[in-house]
């Protein structure tokens, strides 16, 4: 049995997160190009895409964890890694914002969590069982993504 290799669900759970975050998570950030100009939405665009799409494949264990880090810290401690894999791509690119002039007012760290904790809790709500039709709301994958590249984009560039 499968089973047999983990002492619980629980190990079995930790290991298919830690596999996903190294594996799949982790590699996908290291060829992201910053936006070169504030009219560079490929930038926005592309990035959302990637996390969504990730984010829905395994919308599982992300939800999983997220409901086991409340209570114990091996999985806050997983659930905090994917966090900080987002938030430093979000504090680079407001980093990327202030060398062009814009965003002086913000700070990158502050910025990117708060920016990467509202993409969780959307993507969360509206990729898992929640969904939109519980908010009588009617959102496409593309639509969803558009609406979070925009608030990104807004935030750093204004415009």
């Amino acid at each position: 049995m499968f089973y047999r290799y983990f002492s619980d669900k629980e190990d079995l759970l930790a290991a298919l997160a830690e596999s996903f975050l190294h594996d799949v998570v982790a590699p996908s950030g290291l060829s992201v190009h910053l936006p070169d100009t504030p009219d560079d939405d490929t930038f926005f665009t592309s990035v959302v895409t990637g996390y969504w799409n990730i984010f829905k494949q395994n919308i599982g264990i992300m939800i999983a964890v997220a409901q086991l880090a409340a209570t114990q810290r091996r999985f806050a401690a997983v659930q905090n890694e994917f966090r900080r894999f987002g938030m430093d791509i979000v504090a680079a690119s407001v980093r990327r914002a202030q060398e062009q002039g814009y965003g002086a007012e913000l700070h990158p760290q502050h910025t990117a969590a708060a920016i990467a904790l509202l993409f969780e809790n959307f993507t969360t709500v509206f990729v898992g069982r929640s969904g939109p039709e519980n908010l009588r709301l009617d959102i496409s994958d593309e639509d969803a993504i558009k609406t979070l590249s925009m608030i990104w984009k807004k935030t750093l560039y204004g415009t």
